[in-house]
Formats: structure tokens, sequence, C-alpha cells
């Protein structure tokens, strides 16, 4: 964007003001280098607001990831902070301002959009008894699909596994990369923006990885997204399966559930939606998915059938008619499909205030709505 900025980490502690923009983990921000750096500022330099993506996070891996326990700290800097994401449900509002030291009542502010993608279609999950079962009729599924991209190089797949020893083998069977994040000291930072330039250049159209590469990876031409072994829970099923559908075009989700991967209990189970997601994987036709799903996230309930962008879910395709093959609204006048060109139905029942810019034109989004000054 033409946006100036600078990097600050251990290997570069400091913070010149010479740009508006600092970008920097938050591993490096909960170290003491940080709040020297930001002490020897300049006097006529001000640090005025702290964004932190992916915020969910801070929830969902405070259980492994310690850093997650001390972005409070940050407060120190008495300066504005935003918290961004798409999958914070509600019931956790409580706990993410706990987690982040944020003000009660009138000093915070929530804003909230629809957490629906019409774009998504969910497959009925496919069920093995172990990896080692499924790993054959696995590999040759996906490499049948992306053998389809041939005539269209832009479109890419993703793999995402539970498990690395699965990444490994899968990755070596599709002879591809296998990108997991920094948790993994056996490969360096350098190794894997290389694979994802491989797979952004459609070196290898595919690529296998871990949750690590979910949250904020969006190139725009995923048309399949794999899920090998069941996520713990709706957040991390969505962050996952929302890297597809970018462009607003169909991306089909597959999750394969193996019976000899389940995940481990956790305390953040009830951030993630575990209680929410299971109950589908194991029997996908029990209830509408995007009804769960966004029952979950957005604390208003909606079904596929809500929308005419929507493409159905297992459950709701069970019932669809016999002669139904997609969302009436995606059929252009040439008869072929077409991305989603309207909005979908207002789903949070509060007044609206604001609509954020379309991230891609064509987009099938809900409007924004402002809940202001919520009390916990």
């Amino acid at each position: 964007m033409n946006i100036p900025f600078e990097v600050f980490s251990r290997d570069n502690p400091t913070i010149t003001g010479q740009t508006p923009i600092i970008l920097a983990s938050l591993d490096a921000t909960v170290r003491s280098y940080w709040r020297r750096a930001v002490a020897e500022l300049r006097s006529d330099f001000q640090l005025n607001r702290l964004v932190v993506d992916e915020a969910h996070l801070l929830l969902t891996e405070s259980t492994y990831r310690d850093v997650m326990n001390h972005v409070k700290e940050l407060r120190e800097h008495r300066v504005q902070m935003v918290l961004l994401s798409a999958t914070i449900a509600p019931s956790s509002i409580s706990d993410l301002r706990s987690q982040a030291n944020l003000a009660k009542g009138l000093l915070t502010d929530i804003i909230r959009a629809s957490s629906n993608r019409p774009e998504l279609c969910f497959q009925t999950p496919v069920p093995y008894e172990s990896f080692a079962e499924g790993l054959d009729k696995i590999t040759n599924r996906i490499t049948s699909k992306v053998n389809s991209y041939k005539n269209s190089p832009h479109l890419r797949a993703l793999v995402f596994v539970q498990r690395l020893a699965h990444g490994t083998r899968l990755a070596r069977e599709l002879g591809c990369d296998f990108y997991r994040g920094s948790s993994d000291d056996t490969i360096s930072d350098a190794q894997r923006e290389a694979m994802t330039q491989r797979w952004l250049s459609g070196h290898h159209p595919v690529m296998v990885a871990t949750d690590a590469f979910g949250p904020g990876n969006d190139y725009p031409h995923v048309q399949d997204v794999f899920l090998v072994g069941s996520p713990r829970g709706v957040v991390d099923f969505l962050q996952m399966a929302g890297r597809g559908g970018r462009d607003g075009n169909r991306a089909s989700i597959v999750v394969f559930s193996l019976g000899d991967t389940v995940p481990i209990p956790s305390a953040a189970d009830r951030h993630v939606g575990r209680a929410e997601l299971e109950p589908l994987i194991k029997n996908p036709h029990l209830r509408c998915w995007r009804s769960v799903f966004c029952k979950f996230l957005d604390g208003v309930e909606h079904r596929c059938i809500l929308n005419p962008y929507d493409w159905l879910c297992p459950s709701c395709m069970k019932h669809a008619p016999a002669d139904y093959t997609y969302p009436a609204a995606w059929m252009g006048p040439d008869g072929k499909l077409q991305k989603a060109k309207t909005l979908s139905p207002n789903l949070i029942p509060v007044e609206p205030v604001l609509s954020p810019v379309l991230v891609a034109k064509g987009r099938a989004r809900a409007p924004s709505f402002l809940r202001v000054r919520v009390r916990v």
C-alpha cells in the first residue's frame, strides 16, 4: 500500500519515529527492550495506538504460548488499544477484556460484523479410523483436485494438519512443502518465507500446513481447503477454512476426520467452540452448520436457506430438492456460476452505525454494526 513502516524485533530493538507504522510480534513487545525503545522516543514523537491483529489468539493460545498472558503489560502505555479478529465469540468478550486489561463500561466499544461466509461450501466430513488407513485415499483425492488446476494456474489448495507427523508424511506424498510455525525450530523464518513464495508462485499449487498458516494469509484464489484431522473447535476450523474463497468464488472445505487424532482437552475449549464443532463432525446432518457457527460467533443463528448466496452445508443439502446443484443467486445471465454480488442479510439485531470498506469487489458480506458502551 506504499505506507512507510519499520519493523521492531529483538535484532532491531529501536523505534526511529520516522514512520507512522511499527510492525512487531507480540513476543517482541512484552520484552524489556520494547519498553526501553518507547521510553527513548524523541519528545516530538508519540506512540498513540496499539493494534493487535488476530486477537482471538490471546485466548485460544494462552495455554501454550505464555506471551499471550503478558499482553496486558502493554497497557502501561496510556494509548488506545484496538483488537481485531473475525472469530471472537460474544461469550469470550469478558475474558478478552481481562487478558488485554481493557477498561469496562463506557471506555470500550465493540464493533461487530456477521461472520457468515456464503462462498464457503462445507462438504460432508470423510471419516477414517486412522491416518494410516486414510493416507492413500486422502492423497489421491487432493492430487486429483490439484491436477484439475492445470488450465487455471492461479488456483491454489491448502491442506491443514493437526499433527506434525501427518504433515511431514503428506507433504512427501504430495511432493510439496510443509509449513509450520515458530514452535518448530528445525526450520527458519527464511525457509518459511521460501515455502510461502513457492506456493504463491504456483511452483507448488498445494501446500501442507499447520494452523500457523491460517490467520491472516489471504491469497485470493484458494479453491480447496482440506483439513486432515478434526480442528479443536469452530474458531480454528473457520480460521483455516476461511483461507478459501477470498476472491468471492466458491471454495470447497473438506474435513477428513481421524479416529486416532482427537484434540486434547484444553482450558481454551470454550473460546474455540469445541462443544459446538464436535457434534457436527460426528453427525454432519444433525443441524445447519451455518446456524451453529453464527450462533457461536455472532450470538445470532443464521441458516443456509436464509441467504440465496449461501452454499448449503451438509445438513441443509440433505433436505434440498433432488435437482439442487448450487444457490440460485450464483447463476449468471450466461448460465455459468458467478461471484456473489449483493450483501448478506443483516444478522445482528442492533443499531447499525458503521459499514467497513468491502475487502474485495463483489464479496457477499454483511454490514458492520457498532454496539456502543457494552457493559460486562
